[in-house]
């Protein structure tokens, strides 16, 4: 029995001892790591798979403080940016103010006034200014009139014609010579909005030469837009124009001239071979009134034809007081084949005067 209790106190004793040694090295592995020894290899792969968050640069803010400061900087940054944006757009604006396609705005106390006329489409010749509003406008478009495409052209031309301003008219007057006839069209009509007598000129060439009958309608257009001094004279020398819409042109032209010419002009183009000349020319001499034109309207009335020539002989007899106008428009209105014809002639009856 001693001898078992002997061998169990010296086990018990050897227990001890062991513990006592491990728990010695495991209190001096810190010492050696403190002393340089390397960590584990498994250490230094878990730190370079789970980097600290100051070492990433994108990195969130850790605090709601941090939050609100970031989301502040990152409205004070957009709204920055949208002003740049802002002021960016409006300086490209600026710069293309003047860009083709774009048409330059006129004051509006600078837009042309003029009474009604006295006849449809007619106004006195004005005369031109200068205005340093549109320099920029006249170097931009007078520039694209002369290099510009087919429609920058006409574009500018129509830019330029509002202007009112000296300096457009050898502009407008060259377009006149362009290859297009479009152009020349449109310089026609640029012209004719001008209305002054250095207009006539250009106008009267083209007219008489231009190849394109389009150009010529244009330019007899012109002249009746305004009295020039030498209108008449130049309409008139294009009464037998080959073509019937110039004819025609040129006899609605003629009404705004209230002169001896122009009558004895449009007495002539009545007898035209073309209805639409005929038509035109009839109208016409309704504007003008003149006394020597009611016998031809009378037999115009009753014998025409066409429909719409005597439609507008009756309406141009009711200008005028005068017996015999009356007697035809009277015998007309209860005689004439065509129901519309003889209702326009009661019509006119009803407003033309009972001359002697």
């Amino acid at each position: 029995m001693k001898s078992f209790a002997s061998a169990a106190i010296a086990a018990l004793a050897f227990s001890c001892i062991s513990v006592s040694v491990l728990a010695q090295d495991q209190t001096a592995k810190p010492d050696a790591e403190s002393a340089g020894q390397a960590p584990p290899p498994a250490a230094k792969t878990r730190l370079a798979a789970h980097p600290k968050p100051e070492a990433t640069p994108n990195a969130k803010p850790r605090n709601q403080k941090e939050e609100a400061v970031a989301r502040k900087l990152a409205e004070e940054q957009a709204k920055s940016a949208k002003v740049r944006e802002a002021a960016k757009q409006k300086r490209v604006a600026q710069a293309q103010a003047m860009r083709p396609g774009m048409e330059v705005d006129l004051p509006e106390s600078a837009r042309a006034k003029t009474p009604p006329p006295s006849t449809p489409g007619v106004r006195e010749p004005k005369a031109l200014s200068t205005n340093a509003e549109y320099d920029q406008a006249i170097t931009f478009h007078g520039e694209r009139v002369r290099t510009g495409s087919r429609d920058q052209k006409v574009k500018s031309i129509r830019a330029l014609s509002l202007t009112n301003d000296s300096r457009v008219l050898p502009i407008i007057s060259a377009a006149l010579e362009d290859t297009d006839a479009d152009v020349r069209s449109v310089a026609a009509e640029g012209l004719g909005q001008l209305g002054v007598e250095e207009c006539a000129a250009p106008l009267a060439k083209a007219l008489s030469s231009d190849a394109n009958a389009e150009v010529r309608t244009a330019a007899a257009d012109a002249l009746g837009s305004f009295n020039a001094k030498q209108g008449v004279t130049f309409l008139i020398a294009a009464a037998k124009d080959s073509s019937a819409d110039v004819r025609a042109a040129v006899a609605e032209a003629l009404s705004s001239y209230s002169s001896e010419e122009a009558t004895v002009a449009l007495l002539g183009l009545v007898a035209d071979s073309d209805e639409i000349v005929r038509d035109a020319a009839v109208e016409s001499l309704g504007y003008v009134a003149d006394v020597r034109a009611v016998g031809p309207l009378v037999e115009i009335l009753k014998r025409d034809g066409s429909q719409s020539v005597r439609l507008s002989a009756a309406y141009a007899l009711a200008e005028f007081s005068d017996k015999r106008a009356t007697q035809a428009l009277t015998d007309v209105s209860k005689s004439d084949r065509d129901p519309a014809v003889r209702k326009a002639a009661a019509e006119a009856l009803a407003s033309a005067g009972d001359g002697e």
